[in-house]
């Protein structure tokens, strides 16, 4: 029910409502104060090999709720930008709750955000394929385009033209 409330919110922001999204950062705060509220509680009783085993558990529910609730929604730029740093708070608050990097756990959650942030449709390139470098894609070509397709700035034709 805490990630649900991202359905709430409108990911098609205008510079204004960027600006007062990342001044006040509504669903990310909330989200983190809940979950270290419920961590928080845990963490008093369990011992820290547990805790860690409990943190594991939630980085994957928290990520598979986060992807479900933006496949449901729609981004413009400004929208997708808003999504990323929201996902590189929470990223860094699961981080900072365990003794070992939730980063491979985030993977998935970090590769949506990077598509849902692109400027244009043909800047998958940059990150995907030959010229990607190092980093390997947990998302498949098809998952690509069907995020792609939640940027409602891009075209359906460019999205469907990619060569991936």
């Amino acid at each position: 029910p805490w990630v649900d409330t991202f359905l709430s919110l409108s990911h098609h922001l205008t510079e204004e409502e960027f600006s007062s999204y990342e001044a006040n950062e509504p669903f990310i705060r909330s989200l983190i104060a809940n979950l270290d509220s419920l961590l928080s509680e845990f963490k008093k009783t369990l011992t820290p090999a547990n805790c860690d085993a409990l943190v594991g558990i939630l980085v994957s529910e928290v990520t598979s709720q986060m992807e479900k609730v933006i496949s449901k929604s729609e981004f413009n730029r400004l929208g997708g930008l808003a999504l990323d740093k929201e996902v590189r708070s929470l990223v860094s608050y699961l981080n900072s709750a365990t003794s070992w990097s939730v980063r491979d756990k985030c993977a998935r959650l970090t590769q949506i955000t990077t598509v849902l942030n692109l400027e244009r449709v043909a800047e998958i390139s940059d990150y995907w394929g030959v010229e990607a470098g190092a980093m390997p894609w947990r998302l498949t070509a098809n998952e690509v385009k069907q995020f792609m397709s939640l940027r409602t700035d891009f075209r359906s034709d460019d999205i469907r033209r990619l060569k991936l």
